[in-house]
């Protein structure tokens, strides 16, 4: 299971997430489990442009009985779209989704480790209804804007993340981090985050950029076969190729440089 949370104020979470789950090298199962409400039942349509019914949905995955549900049980909530991705659809309105989370979100987390599960968790704050995905993940893909602001939003997160979600045997989920970019601006922006992070001594890869491309996303979720040669789709599928390379035969990262960490978040506590 791959966990894909956005910094504070940082865009793009979302689309990340459906293009990771889009061009992932085995076939993927994309779940929106933003505890503020789902919009891809309204962003996107069914393979023949059909707009998609609210169930199932999310609803159906939260409720299955443990002892019931394996991988193949969540894709019986799951909706196949235009853009090829099976999709289980949160619902649209914050207070019920919410409520589908708390009370579920740890179980639900639970039962996609190990799989080929792409999660749109929404925003990541430690201690939040989410964070049990975090812990339960695979691997964390953070989603940054490209500011000052969001590169240092997304150090002081990422400071106080890795020991959190570090186990007892020093293993933890594998962290990158994903910048949306201008596509003038894509690598410069990649440098500029891997700078802040490495000055703070923080062990996390940054994959790469994904091009802010508004025409280039409408065009893909309209299903135009032209799609393809946008810059939004070029530039994502090396970030996805790198992200599912750090997994192959490695689906939990030993934890390095965790002391200096943890020195780090009590230094920035005082």
């Amino acid at each position: 299971m791959l966990a894909v949370f956005g910094v504070k104020g940082a865009p793009g979470a979302t689309t990340c997430a459906l293009l990771i789950a889009a061009l992932w090298p085995t076939q993927a199962l994309l779940v929106e489990a933003d505890p503020a409400g789902g919009d891809l039942a309204l962003r996107l349509s069914g393979p023949a442009g059909q707009v998609l019914p609210r169930s199932p949905s999310i609803a159906g995955l939260a409720v299955e009985s443990p002892a019931s549900l394996g991988w193949d049980r969540a894709w019986h909530h799951a909706m196949q779209t235009s853009v090829g991705v099976s999709v289980v659809c949160g619902l649209v309105e914050a207070e019920p989704m919410g409520i589908a989370i708390r009370q579920h979100g740890k179980a639900m987390a639970q039962r996609l480790v190990g799989t080929d599960t792409i999660v749109d968790a929404g925003r990541l704050v430690p201690g939040t209804v989410m964070f049990p995905f975090a812990v339960a993940a695979d691997a964390i893909v953070l989603v940054v804007g490209d500011s000052a602001e969001h590169f240092f939003h997304a150090r002081d997160l990422l400071s106080g993340l890795l020991p959190a979600v570090t186990s007892v045997d020093g293993t933890r989920p594998a962290v990158q981090a994903v910048v949306v970019a201008d596509s003038g601006r894509g690598m410069a922006a990649v440098a500029e985050l891997r700078a802040v992070l490495d000055h703070q001594g923080i062990p996390v890869t940054v994959a790469g950029w994904v091009a802010r491309d508004r025409k280039g996303l409408q065009r893909w979720l309209a299903g135009d076969r032209g799609a393809g040669r946008s810059v939004l789709l070029r530039s994502a599928g090396p970030v996805v190729a790198e992200i599912a390379a750090s997994q192959a035969g490695a689906p939990r990262a030993r934890q390095t440089s965790l002391p200096n960490l943890t020195e780090q978040v009590n230094a920035n506590a005082t």
